[in-house]
Protein backbone atom coordinates (compact mmCIF):
# COMPACT_ATOMS: atom_id res chain seq x y z
CA UNK A 1 0.00 0.00 0.00
CA UNK A 2 1.02 3.63 -0.69
CA UNK A 3 2.18 5.87 2.25
CA UNK A 4 -0.72 8.13 1.31
CA UNK A 5 -4.40 7.96 0.82
CA UNK A 6 -5.72 9.27 -3.01
CA UNK A 7 -6.07 12.99 -3.34
CA UNK A 8 -7.53 14.16 -6.50
CA UNK A 9 -5.61 17.02 -6.85
CA UNK A 10 -2.93 14.82 -7.32
CA UNK A 11 -3.50 14.56 -10.68
CA UNK A 12 -4.32 17.94 -11.54
CA UNK A 13 -1.33 19.25 -9.76
CA UNK A 14 1.10 16.69 -11.30
CA UNK A 15 -0.05 17.74 -14.94
CA UNK A 16 0.31 21.17 -14.20
CA UNK A 17 3.97 20.59 -13.01
CA UNK A 18 4.77 18.47 -16.03
CA UNK A 19 3.23 21.49 -18.11
CA UNK A 20 5.16 23.85 -16.56
CA UNK A 21 8.65 21.81 -17.03
CA UNK A 22 7.46 21.99 -20.93
CA UNK A 23 6.54 18.15 -21.15
CA UNK A 24 3.42 17.62 -22.76
CA UNK A 25 2.24 14.43 -20.95
CA UNK A 26 -0.23 13.87 -18.64
CA UNK A 27 -0.65 11.31 -15.98
CA UNK A 28 -4.34 9.38 -15.41
CA UNK A 29 -3.90 8.10 -12.03
CA UNK A 30 -4.98 10.30 -9.02
CA UNK A 31 -3.22 8.08 -6.14
CA UNK A 32 0.32 9.71 -5.89
CA UNK A 33 2.16 5.77 -6.00
CA UNK A 34 -0.54 4.78 -8.69
CA UNK A 35 0.83 7.92 -10.97
CA UNK A 36 4.65 6.70 -9.71
CA UNK A 37 4.00 3.28 -11.43
CA UNK A 38 2.46 4.89 -14.81
CA UNK A 39 5.36 7.15 -15.10
CA UNK A 40 7.85 4.40 -14.56
CA UNK A 41 6.11 1.78 -16.89
CA UNK A 42 5.44 4.02 -19.95
CA UNK A 43 7.02 2.31 -23.11
CA UNK A 44 6.78 5.85 -25.19
CA UNK A 45 10.39 6.05 -24.52
CA UNK A 46 9.85 8.95 -22.19
CA UNK A 47 9.91 7.07 -18.82
CA UNK A 48 13.57 8.73 -17.60
CA UNK A 49 11.84 12.26 -18.66
CA UNK A 50 8.47 11.44 -16.36
CA UNK A 51 10.52 9.27 -13.33
CA UNK A 52 12.84 12.77 -13.40
CA UNK A 53 10.00 15.04 -13.29
CA UNK A 54 8.05 12.44 -10.58
CA UNK A 55 10.69 12.83 -8.46
CA UNK A 56 11.19 16.31 -8.54
CA UNK A 57 7.74 17.07 -8.13
CA UNK A 58 7.48 14.79 -4.99
CA UNK A 59 11.00 15.57 -3.29
CA UNK A 60 9.98 19.50 -4.15
CA UNK A 61 7.15 18.65 -2.61
CA UNK A 62 8.16 16.86 0.81
CA UNK A 63 5.97 13.42 -0.56
CA UNK A 64 7.08 9.73 0.20
CA UNK A 65 6.35 7.16 -2.42
CA UNK A 66 6.92 3.73 -1.55
CA UNK A 67 9.36 2.20 -4.15
CA UNK A 68 9.57 -1.16 -2.81
CA UNK A 69 5.37 -1.94 -3.29
CA UNK A 70 4.85 -4.77 -5.54
CA UNK A 71 1.98 -5.16 -8.06
CA UNK A 72 -0.11 -8.26 -8.39
CA UNK A 73 2.73 -10.00 -9.87
CA UNK A 74 5.19 -9.32 -7.62
CA UNK A 75 7.16 -6.86 -9.42
CA UNK A 76 8.78 -4.06 -8.42
CA UNK A 77 9.76 -0.51 -9.64
CA UNK A 78 13.35 -1.25 -9.52
CA UNK A 79 13.34 -4.69 -10.19
CA UNK A 80 11.29 -3.41 -13.64
CA UNK A 81 14.05 -0.89 -14.30
CA UNK A 82 16.73 -3.66 -14.04
CA UNK A 83 14.46 -6.34 -16.43
CA UNK A 84 14.47 -3.51 -19.21
CA UNK A 85 17.93 -2.25 -18.36
CA UNK A 86 17.38 0.83 -17.39
CA UNK A 87 20.17 1.87 -15.91
CA UNK A 88 19.22 5.38 -15.88
CA UNK A 89 16.06 4.63 -14.25
CA UNK A 90 17.87 2.68 -11.53
CA UNK A 91 19.97 5.43 -10.48
CA UNK A 92 17.00 7.70 -10.46
CA UNK A 93 15.66 5.89 -7.86
CA UNK A 94 18.69 4.96 -6.42
CA UNK A 95 19.30 8.54 -5.75
CA UNK A 96 15.49 9.21 -4.49
CA UNK A 97 15.64 6.57 -2.08
CA UNK A 98 18.87 8.28 -0.72
CA UNK A 99 17.46 11.59 -0.72
CA UNK A 100 14.27 10.05 1.49
CA UNK A 101 16.37 7.94 3.52
CA UNK A 102 14.20 4.36 2.54
CA UNK A 103 16.66 2.02 1.81
CA UNK A 104 15.61 -0.33 -1.70
CA UNK A 105 14.85 -3.73 -1.57
CA UNK A 106 17.20 -6.08 -3.83
CA UNK A 107 16.36 -9.47 -2.85
CA UNK A 108 12.71 -9.50 -3.29
CA UNK A 109 11.72 -11.61 -6.18
CA UNK A 110 8.48 -11.92 -7.92
CA UNK A 111 6.02 -14.18 -8.74
CA UNK A 112 8.42 -16.90 -10.99
CA UNK A 113 10.69 -16.40 -8.04
CA UNK A 114 12.82 -13.81 -10.51
CA UNK A 115 15.56 -11.59 -8.25
CA UNK A 116 17.03 -7.91 -8.86
CA UNK A 117 20.86 -9.91 -9.62
CA UNK A 118 19.27 -12.06 -12.00
CA UNK A 119 17.76 -9.47 -14.04
CA UNK A 120 20.69 -7.42 -14.41
CA UNK A 121 23.33 -10.36 -15.09
CA UNK A 122 20.54 -11.57 -18.01
CA UNK A 123 20.69 -7.69 -19.45
CA UNK A 124 24.34 -8.47 -20.14
CA UNK A 125 25.28 -5.04 -18.11
CA UNK A 126 28.27 -5.31 -16.52
CA UNK A 127 27.69 -1.62 -15.15
CA UNK A 128 24.11 -2.27 -13.78
CA UNK A 129 25.35 -5.54 -12.00
CA UNK A 130 28.63 -3.31 -10.30
CA UNK A 131 25.42 -0.31 -9.23
CA UNK A 132 23.35 -2.59 -7.41
CA UNK A 133 27.09 -4.20 -5.86
CA UNK A 134 27.76 -0.66 -4.68
CA UNK A 135 24.46 0.13 -3.40
CA UNK A 136 24.24 -3.11 -1.40
CA UNK A 137 27.97 -2.62 0.47
CA UNK A 138 27.24 0.81 1.25
CA UNK A 139 23.82 0.21 2.55
CA UNK A 140 25.26 -3.01 4.17
CA UNK A 141 22.49 -5.42 2.51
CA UNK A 142 23.63 -8.75 1.47
CA UNK A 143 22.50 -9.93 -1.75
CA UNK A 144 21.51 -13.60 -2.34
CA UNK A 145 23.62 -15.32 -4.83
CA UNK A 146 22.70 -18.80 -4.83
CA UNK A 147 18.61 -18.40 -4.69
CA UNK A 148 16.69 -19.86 -7.44
CA UNK A 149 13.67 -18.72 -9.74
CA UNK A 150 10.87 -21.22 -10.90
CA UNK A 151 12.99 -21.87 -13.79
CA UNK A 152 15.71 -22.54 -11.82
CA UNK A 153 18.29 -19.58 -13.07
CA UNK A 154 20.40 -17.63 -11.01
CA UNK A 155 22.66 -14.97 -11.01
CA UNK A 156 26.05 -16.88 -11.68
CA UNK A 157 23.56 -19.28 -14.22
CA UNK A 158 22.22 -16.09 -15.75
CA UNK A 159 26.67 -14.80 -16.38
CA UNK A 160 27.75 -18.14 -17.68
CA UNK A 161 24.72 -17.92 -20.06
CA UNK A 162 25.47 -14.86 -21.21
CA UNK A 163 28.65 -15.75 -21.33
CA UNK A 164 30.04 -12.96 -19.67
CA UNK A 165 32.95 -13.55 -17.89
CA UNK A 166 33.47 -10.00 -16.06
CA UNK A 167 30.23 -10.34 -14.69
CA UNK A 168 30.94 -13.81 -13.14
CA UNK A 169 34.23 -12.44 -12.09
CA UNK A 170 32.19 -9.46 -9.84
CA UNK A 171 29.69 -12.44 -8.44
CA UNK A 172 32.68 -14.54 -6.85
CA UNK A 173 34.76 -11.17 -5.93
CA UNK A 174 31.36 -9.86 -4.17
CA UNK A 175 31.05 -13.85 -2.99
CA UNK A 176 34.32 -13.99 -1.59
CA UNK A 177 34.00 -10.64 -0.03
CA UNK A 178 31.16 -11.68 1.78
CA UNK A 179 31.72 -15.15 2.93
CA UNK A 180 29.40 -16.18 0.56
CA UNK A 181 30.11 -19.73 -1.24
CA UNK A 182 28.47 -19.81 -5.00
CA UNK A 183 26.46 -22.31 -5.84
CA UNK A 184 27.64 -23.91 -9.13
CA UNK A 185 25.77 -27.09 -9.69
CA UNK A 186 22.11 -25.86 -9.86
CA UNK A 187 20.39 -27.29 -12.77
CA UNK A 188 17.56 -25.01 -14.24
CA UNK A 189 14.32 -26.94 -15.65
CA UNK A 190 16.13 -27.15 -19.23
CA UNK A 191 18.63 -29.18 -17.61
CA UNK A 192 21.44 -26.51 -17.97
CA UNK A 193 23.75 -25.56 -15.18
CA UNK A 194 26.78 -22.98 -15.62
CA UNK A 195 29.51 -26.03 -16.23
CA UNK A 196 27.57 -27.04 -19.03
CA UNK A 197 26.66 -23.73 -20.68
CA UNK A 198 30.38 -22.53 -20.49
CA UNK A 199 31.44 -25.76 -22.73
CA UNK A 200 28.67 -26.94 -24.39
CA UNK A 201 27.31 -23.54 -25.17
CA UNK A 202 30.41 -20.80 -25.31
CA UNK A 203 33.32 -23.08 -25.37
CA UNK A 204 34.82 -20.28 -23.26
CA UNK A 205 38.27 -21.58 -22.16
CA UNK A 206 38.78 -18.73 -19.77
CA UNK A 207 35.55 -18.69 -18.31
CA UNK A 208 36.11 -22.22 -17.44
CA UNK A 209 39.46 -21.70 -15.76
CA UNK A 210 37.51 -19.59 -13.66
CA UNK A 211 35.02 -21.98 -12.30
CA UNK A 212 37.44 -24.23 -11.96
CA UNK A 213 40.03 -22.07 -9.77
CA UNK A 214 37.04 -20.90 -7.67
CA UNK A 215 35.74 -24.63 -7.36
CA UNK A 216 39.45 -25.75 -6.38
CA UNK A 217 39.96 -22.47 -4.11
CA UNK A 218 36.40 -23.30 -1.91
CA UNK A 219 36.54 -27.51 -2.52
CA UNK A 220 33.47 -27.68 -4.62
CA UNK A 221 33.19 -31.08 -6.70
CA UNK A 222 31.57 -29.66 -10.57
CA UNK A 223 29.29 -32.44 -11.64
CA UNK A 224 29.39 -32.92 -15.29
CA UNK A 225 27.30 -35.59 -17.60
CA UNK A 226 28.39 -36.41 -20.53
CA UNK A 227 24.87 -37.06 -22.33
CA UNK A 228 24.40 -33.17 -21.79
CA UNK A 229 27.42 -32.60 -23.80
CA UNK A 230 26.14 -33.07 -27.25
CA UNK A 231 28.35 -33.50 -30.32
CA UNK A 232 31.88 -34.24 -28.32
CA UNK A 233 33.63 -33.67 -31.35
CA UNK A 234 32.83 -29.99 -31.33
CA UNK A 235 34.30 -29.43 -28.00
CA UNK A 236 38.16 -27.84 -27.82
CA UNK A 237 40.77 -29.78 -27.19
CA UNK A 238 41.98 -27.72 -24.28
CA UNK A 239 38.97 -28.10 -22.79
CA UNK A 240 38.87 -31.90 -23.03
CA UNK A 241 42.50 -31.96 -21.58
CA UNK A 242 41.43 -29.44 -18.61
CA UNK A 243 38.82 -31.98 -17.61
CA UNK A 244 40.91 -34.71 -18.02
CA UNK A 245 43.46 -32.59 -15.75
CA UNK A 246 41.11 -31.81 -13.11
CA UNK A 247 39.38 -35.51 -12.65
CA UNK A 248 39.57 -34.42 -8.43
CA UNK A 249 37.36 -31.04 -8.95
CA UNK A 250 35.14 -32.36 -11.66
CA UNK A 251 32.95 -35.28 -11.80
CA UNK A 252 31.99 -36.67 -14.93
CA UNK A 253 29.19 -38.89 -15.60
CA UNK A 254 30.41 -40.53 -18.60
CA UNK A 255 27.48 -42.44 -21.52
CA UNK A 256 28.09 -46.11 -22.25
CA UNK A 257 30.32 -46.20 -25.16
CA UNK A 258 31.69 -42.74 -23.97
CA UNK A 259 33.07 -40.55 -26.74
CA UNK A 260 34.32 -38.41 -24.59
CA UNK A 261 36.70 -41.28 -22.58
CA UNK A 262 37.51 -42.06 -26.44
CA UNK A 263 38.64 -38.58 -27.06
CA UNK A 264 40.80 -38.10 -23.67
CA UNK A 265 42.36 -41.50 -24.80
CA UNK A 266 42.99 -40.51 -28.25
CA UNK A 267 44.47 -36.69 -26.46
CA UNK A 268 46.35 -38.80 -24.65
CA UNK A 269 47.41 -41.67 -27.07
CA UNK A 270 48.71 -38.22 -29.19
CA UNK A 271 50.51 -36.49 -26.11
CA UNK A 272 52.11 -39.99 -25.24
CA UNK A 273 53.41 -40.18 -29.17
CA UNK A 274 54.52 -36.66 -28.72
CA UNK A 275 56.56 -36.93 -25.17
CA UNK A 276 57.83 -40.05 -27.18
CA UNK A 277 59.14 -37.68 -29.64
CA UNK A 278 59.83 -35.11 -27.90
CA UNK A 279 62.36 -37.58 -25.96
CA UNK A 280 63.93 -39.33 -28.72
CA UNK A 281 64.36 -35.30 -30.21
CA UNK A 282 66.29 -34.26 -27.16
CA UNK A 283 68.24 -37.63 -27.11
CA UNK A 284 69.50 -36.49 -30.65
CA UNK A 285 69.66 -33.00 -29.83
CA UNK A 286 71.37 -34.08 -26.47
CA UNK A 287 74.09 -36.25 -28.73
CA UNK A 288 74.48 -33.38 -31.31
CA UNK A 289 74.79 -30.99 -28.27
CA UNK A 290 77.98 -33.26 -27.00
CA UNK A 291 79.62 -33.56 -30.55
CA UNK A 292 78.91 -29.94 -31.36
CA UNK A 293 81.02 -29.09 -27.21
CA UNK A 294 83.87 -31.15 -28.03
CA UNK A 295 84.31 -29.84 -31.76
CA UNK A 296 84.00 -26.09 -29.35
CA UNK A 297 86.43 -27.21 -26.91
CA UNK A 298 89.05 -28.64 -29.17
CA UNK A 299 88.72 -25.62 -30.94
CA UNK A 300 88.67 -23.21 -28.08
CA UNK A 301 92.21 -25.39 -27.49
CA UNK A 302 93.76 -24.70 -30.83
CA UNK A 303 92.64 -21.29 -30.42
CA UNK A 304 94.28 -20.72 -26.77
CA UNK A 305 97.30 -21.87 -28.04
CA UNK A 306 97.20 -19.46 -31.28
CA UNK A 307 96.52 -16.78 -29.32
CA UNK A 308 99.46 -17.67 -26.82
CA UNK A 309 102.22 -17.86 -29.11
CA UNK A 310 100.45 -14.43 -31.06
CA UNK A 311 100.76 -12.55 -28.05
CA UNK A 312 104.41 -13.93 -27.60
CA UNK A 313 105.11 -12.43 -30.75
CA UNK A 314 103.23 -9.33 -30.21
CA UNK A 315 105.15 -8.95 -27.23
CA UNK A 316 108.70 -9.67 -28.87
CA UNK A 317 107.26 -7.26 -31.47
CA UNK A 318 106.14 -4.06 -28.91
CA UNK A 319 109.42 -4.31 -27.06
CA UNK A 320 111.63 -4.21 -30.28
CA UNK A 321 109.01 -1.20 -31.05
CA UNK A 322 110.04 -0.12 -27.62
CA UNK A 323 113.37 -0.08 -27.58
CA UNK A 324 112.89 1.98 -31.25
CA UNK A 325 110.84 4.70 -29.56
CA UNK A 326 113.52 5.05 -26.70
CA UNK A 327 116.00 5.42 -29.21
CA UNK A 328 114.41 8.03 -31.35
CA UNK A 329 112.91 9.59 -28.10
CA UNK A 330 116.47 10.47 -26.98
CA UNK A 331 116.99 12.18 -30.79
CA UNK A 332 114.52 13.62 -30.47
CA UNK A 333 115.17 15.36 -27.18
CA UNK A 334 118.27 16.24 -28.84
CA UNK A 335 116.96 17.86 -31.59
CA UNK A 336 114.34 19.70 -29.41
CA UNK A 337 117.33 20.98 -26.78
CA UNK A 338 118.69 22.26 -30.10
CA UNK A 339 115.94 23.73 -31.31
CA UNK A 340 114.93 25.52 -27.86
CA UNK A 341 118.42 26.80 -27.69
CA UNK A 342 117.94 28.38 -31.09
CA UNK A 343 114.13 29.59 -30.59
CA UNK A 344 114.95 31.04 -27.23
CA UNK A 345 118.08 33.00 -29.18
CA UNK A 346 115.53 34.21 -31.88
CA UNK A 347 113.03 35.23 -28.76
CA UNK A 348 115.61 37.54 -27.24
CA UNK A 349 116.75 39.18 -30.57
CA UNK A 350 112.57 39.21 -30.99
CA UNK A 351 112.15 40.88 -27.75
CA UNK A 352 114.63 43.38 -28.33
CA UNK A 353 112.74 44.36 -31.61
CA UNK A 354 109.26 44.24 -29.84
CA UNK A 355 110.10 46.53 -27.10
CA UNK A 356 111.89 49.05 -29.17
CA UNK A 357 108.27 48.87 -31.49
CA UNK A 358 106.46 49.43 -28.34
CA UNK A 359 108.46 52.48 -27.24
CA UNK A 360 107.63 54.09 -30.79
CA UNK A 361 103.90 53.23 -30.81
CA UNK A 362 103.38 54.35 -27.61
CA UNK A 363 105.27 57.81 -28.47
CA UNK A 364 102.89 57.68 -31.67
CA UNK A 365 99.96 56.91 -29.46
CA UNK A 366 100.84 59.46 -26.98
CA UNK A 367 100.78 62.04 -30.24
CA UNK A 368 97.75 60.13 -31.92
CA UNK A 369 95.91 60.91 -28.16
CA UNK A 370 97.00 64.49 -28.02
CA UNK A 371 95.95 65.53 -31.40
CA UNK A 372 92.26 63.48 -30.76
CA UNK A 373 92.59 65.34 -27.15
CA UNK A 374 92.43 68.78 -29.08
CA UNK A 375 90.17 67.53 -32.20
CA UNK A 376 87.75 66.13 -28.88
CA UNK A 377 88.29 69.99 -27.73
CA UNK A 378 87.40 71.48 -30.65
CA UNK A 379 84.55 69.40 -31.36
CA UNK A 380 83.13 70.06 -27.69
CA UNK A 381 83.32 73.65 -28.16
CA UNK A 382 81.76 73.72 -31.76
CA UNK A 383 79.09 71.07 -30.54
CA UNK A 384 78.25 73.21 -27.46
CA UNK A 385 78.27 76.59 -29.57
CA UNK A 386 75.92 75.16 -31.97
CA UNK A 387 73.61 73.85 -29.27
CA UNK A 388 73.47 77.00 -27.83
CA UNK A 389 72.56 78.49 -30.91
CA UNK A 390 70.02 75.60 -31.31
CA UNK A 391 68.82 76.25 -27.38
CA UNK A 392 68.21 80.07 -28.56
CA UNK A 393 66.39 79.33 -31.42
CA UNK A 394 63.76 76.68 -29.71
CA UNK A 395 63.57 79.33 -27.08
CA UNK A 396 62.63 82.25 -29.64
CA UNK A 397 60.24 79.22 -31.46
CA UNK A 398 58.98 78.48 -27.83
CA UNK A 399 57.85 82.18 -27.71
CA UNK A 400 56.31 82.14 -31.02
CA UNK A 401 54.47 79.40 -30.42
CA UNK A 402 53.61 80.84 -26.73
CA UNK A 403 52.52 84.34 -29.19
CA UNK A 404 50.48 81.83 -31.34
CA UNK A 405 48.33 80.36 -28.83
CA UNK A 406 47.92 83.48 -27.35
CA UNK A 407 46.38 84.70 -30.28
CA UNK A 408 44.39 81.62 -30.92
CA UNK A 409 43.02 82.09 -27.36
CA UNK A 410 42.15 85.76 -28.13
CA UNK A 411 40.56 84.55 -31.46
CA UNK A 412 38.84 81.56 -29.54
CA UNK A 413 37.96 84.19 -27.14
CA UNK A 414 36.57 86.18 -29.98
CA UNK A 415 34.23 83.74 -31.57
CA UNK A 416 33.27 82.61 -28.16
CA UNK A 417 31.66 85.87 -28.20
CA UNK A 418 30.79 86.23 -31.53
CA UNK A 419 28.74 82.82 -31.20
CA UNK A 420 27.52 84.07 -27.55
CA UNK A 421 26.02 87.20 -29.45
CA UNK A 422 24.61 85.30 -32.70
CA UNK A 423 22.55 83.02 -29.98
CA UNK A 424 21.34 86.28 -28.40
CA UNK A 425 20.36 87.87 -31.43
CA UNK A 426 18.97 84.49 -32.98
CA UNK A 427 16.95 84.13 -29.84
CA UNK A 428 16.07 87.37 -29.53
CA UNK A 429 14.65 87.39 -33.36
CA UNK A 430 12.48 83.99 -32.10
CA UNK A 431 11.14 85.80 -29.19
CA UNK A 432 10.15 88.35 -31.26
CA UNK A 433 8.90 86.33 -33.47
CA UNK A 434 6.73 84.75 -31.35
CA UNK A 435 5.44 88.04 -29.91
CA UNK A 436 4.05 88.97 -33.45
CA UNK A 437 2.98 85.28 -34.13
CA UNK A 438 0.95 85.86 -31.09
CA UNK A 439 -0.20 89.28 -31.49
CA UNK A 440 -1.45 88.70 -35.30
CA UNK A 441 -3.20 85.58 -33.73
CA UNK A 442 -4.84 87.96 -30.82
CA UNK A 443 -5.93 90.50 -33.81
CA UNK A 444 -7.13 87.42 -35.66
CA UNK A 445 -8.66 86.22 -32.82
CA UNK A 446 -10.58 89.57 -32.04
CA UNK A 447 -11.26 90.26 -35.64
CA UNK A 448 -13.14 86.86 -35.53
CA UNK A 449 -14.96 88.18 -32.38
CA UNK A 450 -15.99 91.73 -33.56
CA UNK A 451 -17.42 89.73 -36.74
CA UNK A 452 -19.04 87.06 -34.61
CA UNK A 453 -20.35 90.24 -32.19
CA UNK A 454 -21.42 91.85 -35.49
CA UNK A 455 -23.06 89.40 -36.82
CA UNK A 456 -24.82 88.79 -33.29
CA UNK A 457 -26.32 92.78 -33.48
CA UNK A 458 -27.29 92.21 -37.02
CA UNK A 459 -29.31 88.99 -36.08
CA UNK A 460 -30.53 90.77 -33.37
CA UNK A 461 -31.57 93.79 -35.51
CA UNK A 462 -33.50 91.52 -37.82
CA UNK A 463 -35.20 89.91 -34.96
CA UNK A 464 -36.28 93.41 -33.58
CA UNK A 465 -38.00 94.14 -37.06
CA UNK A 466 -39.74 91.08 -37.40
CA UNK A 467 -40.98 92.08 -33.77
CA UNK A 468 -41.90 95.52 -34.45
CA UNK A 469 -43.82 94.71 -37.84
CA UNK A 470 -45.83 91.73 -35.26
CA UNK A 471 -46.45 94.50 -32.88
CA UNK A 472 -47.78 97.08 -35.49
CA UNK A 473 -49.89 93.88 -36.96
CA UNK A 474 -51.08 92.98 -33.36
CA UNK A 475 -52.10 96.91 -32.68
CA UNK A 476 -53.55 97.82 -36.08
CA UNK A 477 -55.91 94.21 -35.33
CA UNK A 478 -56.64 95.75 -31.76
CA UNK A 479 -57.71 98.97 -33.10
CA UNK A 480 -60.07 97.55 -36.03
CA UNK A 481 -61.99 95.57 -33.02
CA UNK A 482 -62.37 98.54 -30.98
CA UNK A 483 -63.68 100.61 -33.83
CA UNK A 484 -65.74 97.70 -34.60
CA UNK A 485 -67.49 97.71 -30.77
CA UNK A 486 -67.93 101.38 -30.82
CA UNK A 487 -69.60 101.31 -34.30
Amino acid sequence: MGLFKKNTNNRNKINQYFKEKGFKYKVKSNDINEIYNECLNGNDGNEIIKLELFIEYVSENNIKVNINEKDEYGVYPLLLACDQNNIEIVKLLIDYANKIGIKLELNEKDEDGVCLLSCACVTDNIELVQLLIDYANKNGITLELNTLSKKGNYPLFCACGNDNIEIVKLLIDYANNNGITLELNAVSKNGNYPLLLVIKNHKNVKMMKLLMDYSNEKKIILNLKENDLGRISEIPEEMIEILNQNEGTIKVTYAQNSELLKRIKMIEKRKNELKMKEKEENFERIQLEQQRNEREKAERERLEKEKIERERLEKEQEERKRIEREIKQIEEEKRKLQEEKERYEKERIERERLEKEQEERKRIERERLEKEKEERERIERERLEKEQEERERIEREKKQIEEEKRKLQEEKERYEKERIERERLEKEKEERERIERERLEKEKEERERIEREKKQLEDQKTGLSEQTMFNSSSIKGTVEQVSLVII
